[in-house]
């Protein structure tokens, strides 16, 4: 997976997303960019069904950050699952705007 910066409009890879959340949903993200650089923010998870919601405020991080954004999950197996990600602010907001694979 890729996220591009809203300036440069360089693509930029990223090599880890975490995430992680309790029984109520309450959570947190992680993600790291192939360079090095990383994010730390807040989730809210619920389920719909067999799909996993997940919203998220700006995650922050030095000289990098990443708009608000939801998460459309459906696992793939025990193991995994599928994603496909909705920016909810900046000039792709309410599109998908990525495909994802997550795996426990």
């Amino acid at each position: 997976m890729s996220v591009r910066d809203l300036d440069t409009h360089r693509s930029m890879p990223v090599s880890n997303w975490r995430i992680c959340f309790d029984q109520q949903g309450r959570g947190t993200q992680t993600i790291t960019l192939e360079s090095g650089r990383t994010c730390t923010g807040s989730l809210e998870a619920r389920f719909e069904g067999d799909r996993m919601v997940t919203r998220a405020p700006r995650c922050e991080g030095p000289r990098f950050w990443f708009v608000r954004s939801e998460q459309h999950c459906t696992r793939v197996s025990d193991a995994e699952a599928h994603c496909v990600e909705r920016d909810l602010e900046g000039p792709w907001q309410g599109q998908d705007t990525a495909e994802s694979t997550f795996r426990r």
